[in-house]
């Protein structure tokens, strides 16, 4: 269906989009450092809504790390507890 794309596919349209638009060059070695990075995580945002999707949730499964959700609904729990025990102090 769909797939993630690879470093080397980020890094080929970053260097491609220099050398069309040359002002978007950064300061950095390559020159496309912020564009990169920016480039990641705007593809990482668009892949949250496919959630869902049965793709996702077979590599998720593969490879996600193991009791995420938990550890994320604990940590939440904390912080409200931290939150009640300082507004009634």
């Amino acid at each position: 269906m769909f797939s993630y794309p690879q470093g080397t596919q980020y890094r080929e349209v970053c260097s491609k989009l220099i050398a069309i638009h040359p002002f978007l060059r950064d300061q950095s070695s390559s020159g496309y450092e912020l564009l990169h990075e920016s480039l990641k995580n705007k593809m990482k945002k668009e892949r949250r809504g496919f959630v869902q999707e049965e793709e996702v949730l077979m590599k998720r499964a593969k490879f996600g790390r193991k009791g995420r959700v938990n550890e994320d609904k604990l940590e939440s729990q904390q912080l409200r507890k931290v939150d009640r025990t300082v507004s009634t102090s």
